[in-house]
């Protein structure tokens, strides 16, 4: 009532707002609507800043970390893993990681085989007023706790060495890490000794240089060596002159057989199998030879009737 009078005297009459809708949103801009960026904690070949600018390209870069109760290793994969490991601390880069590269960084990574997804605390040093030449000291940075997205293997846990193309690139992530304030320290006791394990695997276990080789040769000539002064030979026991057997190379050998063959019978060369071989086919042929001269004698003792056409042996 108090409405239509209010209208009729020609007041004005204001009319309330209705209440905003539980969906209405305020209006935002296109980069507010997004996901907030994760950050992403590197502590393998992503710690290039190469091969993280073309794995991610709209990732930008944040500062160093530091992962507590974990330890670097190399899984029997051939890649880099952290496993959990109470005292120990494992260092990387930190990157703001964009939802459009999450997945191409999955990808890459293989997950969730090779690698699974986890969200870790970790302690991000961000550079204040972008001093980054300072990180290594700890000054000019700003220290904070954070939860971070880790890629680590669970399920390949066993250390082994990295793989012949994985150790180039875990050389350069372990110089840019070096540039981007992780501690010397670290990157040389715990990357570049893998790294000069790899490159010195090969020298290390040629037969020339193994350890376990020239144990065997030492053992085997002293043994060698007591049994002959233990056990006299037939021509020290005979009273003849004992000199010791000349060895030849392959070379001389195949030498040998090259020239021995132009005199001597094939077969003489060959091993027992193929002696064997040759005597059962010597004797197959004669065999065949034998059926042949029967045949031949019996269809010569056959001649045909000139009347009936029949087949007569001979006696």
């Amino acid at each position: 009532m108090t409405l239509k009078r209010n209208i009729s005297q020609g007041k004005k009459v204001r009319f309330a707002k209705p209440p905003a809708k539980a969906t209405d949103t305020p209006a935002t801009s296109r980069h507010e609507t997004k996901n907030e960026p994760r950050v992403y904690f590197a502590f393998g070949s992503n710690l290039s800043l190469q091969q993280m600018a073309e794995r991610c390209p709209w990732s930008t870069f944040l500062g160093r970390g530091r992962l507590q109760g974990y330890r670097w290793q190399i899984n029997e994969r051939g890649y880099a893993n952290v496993v959990p490991s109470p005292g120990n601390v494992v260092e990387g880069l930190c990157y703001n990681l964009d939802e459009l590269d999450e997945p191409r960084l999955d990808k890459n990574e293989g997950v969730p085989i090779a690698y699974e997804k986890h969200m870790l605390e970790i302690d991000l040093y961000l550079p204040d007023n972008g001093s980054r030449k300072q990180h290594g000291n700890g000054n000019g940075e700003k220290k904070r706790r954070v939860k971070a997205l880790v890629y680590l293997s669970p399920r390949y846990t066993l250390d082994s060495n990295p793989r012949e193309e994985y150790v180039e690139r875990l050389r350069r992530g372990a110089t840019d890490a070096l540039a981007r304030g992780v501690s010397s320290q670290y990157i040389n006791d715990t990357i570049f000794p893998v790294l000069k394990g790899k490159s010195s695997r090969k020298s290390r276990n040629s037969p020339c240089n193994s350890p376990r080789n020239d144990q065997t040769k030492t053992g085997t000539s002293a043994s060698s060596k007591a049994r002959a002064k233990a056990e006299p030979t037939k021509n020290q026991q005979s009273g003849r002159e004992c000199r010791p057997k000349r060895r030849t190379s392959s070379s001389s050998i195949n030498r040998t057989r090259k020239l021995s063959s132009k005199f001597c019978e094939p077969h003489l060369l060959c091993n027992p199998h193929q002696v064997l071989m040759s005597e059962m086919i010597d004797s197959a042929k004669a065999q065949i030879r034998d059926m042949k001269r029967m045949h031949h004698d019996a269809m010569s003792r056959l001649c045909y009737c000139s009347i009936c056409h029949s087949k007569i042996t001979l006696p």
